[in-house]
């Protein structure tokens, strides 16, 4: 390492509140919006198309933060599904629906979520 480079900090942010604060409702709003915000980094919203009879499997890749939602298609014995993905597994996941049968696979970035 160069003798003038430092390596970057590391920081954190911590919440602290009164056990016996008037302001619990506050508390808590702040609370989910910190989880929500640190959740929105750690995933990443996956949408793709699959064949039904592929679904049970395509589930299996992508089981979802509590579990994908799945929405009938137009087209006969196709469903559309959404779902939240590690975002460091994206990659691997879409190659996998890939190879699986899935199609109109799409990415989004996440800037905010509530659990």
């Amino acid at each position: 390492a160069h003798p003038c480079v430092a390596p970057p900090s590391r920081s954190q942010a911590v919440l602290i509140s009164n056990p016996h604060t008037l302001h619990a409702d506050l508390v808590c709003k702040i609370r989910q919006r910190f989880e929500g915000y640190l959740t929105s980094k750690k995933f990443s919203l996956m949408q793709y198309n699959v064949p039904r009879t592929l679904l049970p499997e395509a589930v299996l890749i992508t089981p979802g933060k509590r579990s994908p939602t799945v929405q009938q298609l137009d087209e006969e014995d196709w469903v559309a599904v959404s779902v939240m993905v590690e975002t460091k597994q994206t990659a691997e996941v879409m190659d996998q629906l890939k190879e699986l049968g899935a199609t109109d696979i799409l990415l989004m970035s996440l800037s905010n979520c509530r659990s």
